[in-house]
């Protein structure tokens, strides 16, 4: 070129023609079209009953702005929308809670950032939406007498070895009941989580957990125990076959552990907690056993330490090292 200006120039003409083509905010896409665009993109990346909740919340979206351009939606319209959720959003035609509205929120803001970054909105309203707040619930867990008062309880329980197991490993419900003997290490005194099942729709339904989720739990001599227990009086298996079943064999329910936790909680008089608070529960005595934060968050398969900082900081106590007094005598004493 003759002059950098004509260079100049020639790039940015190149750069025009080989970008890829921008959708506009007057372009005729839909909430719907770009929600469900959204869905089957996350489809491969979500187990079923994650993807069961987010069609729950794209529903709810587009029963409101399916057909309304991505261009026309404003921040007043999902503001409404979202206060409107509160009185009337529930399937029935009832009140949604808010924990529940601020779970469309999230979806909703999803939508539009993957609608930005794909070109098919010039910005995320959503982002500057306000969704009502709601008062995060009071964990409930049980102290180490009332741990001891249940496992009392349902000692002789055909599923006494999985609620042991819960409590001493933090396992979820999924993760439990997808356990196979291949999975079980007795004599390495280790579990690996491999898969997690799930009911959606009424169905029983298997997948692989994240990569996090996926861990390797160490037990200690009594939960091996008991599970040594459990395998005695299964009798012959094969490692395929489930470590914890239904009565007579096959594959265990987890709505059904759910149930018959319940029923059981309510027999031992303790606190009522459901099978989840079993997973706070270990994370929780474990901080008092002094156990470090990080360990425990490796042991409940959270994908970053932030997440078992959010829901237990409250249960984590004060970090105290020994070196403190070494320090302060560094800088707060004379020097010979």
């Amino acid at each position: 070129f003759r002059t950098k200006a004509d260079a100049v120039a020639a790039m940015n003409q190149v750069m025009a023609d080989h970008e890829p083509p921008r959708i506009w905010p007057s372009d005729p896409l839909s909430i719907r079209q770009v929600a469900r665009g959204w869905l089957e993109r996350k489809t491969a990346e979500c187990t079923p009953s994650t993807m069961a909740a987010y069609r729950r919340s794209v529903g709810r979206i587009c029963d409101r702005f399916g057909d309304v351009r991505v261009g026309d939606l404003t921040v007043a319209m999902v503001d409404e929308f979202e206060h409107d959720l509160l009185d009337n959003g529930s399937a029935g035609g009832g009140a949604l809670s808010a924990k529940s509205v601020e779970g469309v929120h999230a979806v909703f803001h999803q939508v539009l950032d993957d609608a930005v970054r794909r070109g098919a909105a010039s910005s995320n309203v959503a982002a500057s939406a306000a969704p009502p707040r709601h008062e995060d619930d009071v964990m409930t867990v049980w102290t180490p007498d009332e741990v001891r008062a249940f496992l009392g309880s349902v000692r002789g329980h055909r599923l006494f070895p999985a609620f042991f197991v819960l409590l001493a490993t933090g396992f979820t419900r999924g993760e439990l009941v997808g356990l196979r003997w291949a999975d079980v290490d007795l004599d390495a005194g280790e579990i690996t989580i491999r898969r997690i099942v799930s009911m959606t729709n009424g169905q029983r339904t298997e997948s692989v957990p994240s990569p996090s989720a996926r861990r390797t739990v160490t037990i200690a001599q009594r939960t091996v125990d008991a599970l040594d227990e459990r395998r005695v009086s299964v009798g012959n298996l094969s490692v395929d076959q489930p470590v914890f079943e239904k009565r007579g064999g096959g594959e265990l329910n987890p709505e059904s552990l759910s149930n018959t936790f319940r029923r059981l909680v309510e027999h031992a008089g303790v606190s009522p907690i459901t099978i989840a608070g079993l997973r706070h529960t270990h994370a929780a005595l474990l901080f008092r056993a002094g156990v470090s934060p990080l360990v425990v968050s490796k042991r409940l398969g959270h994908s970053t330490f932030a997440t078992t900082q959010d829901m237990y900081g409250h249960l984590i106590p004060p970090l105290r090292d020994p070196h403190l007094e070494s320090f302060e005598q560094s800088i707060l004493d004379p020097q010979p």
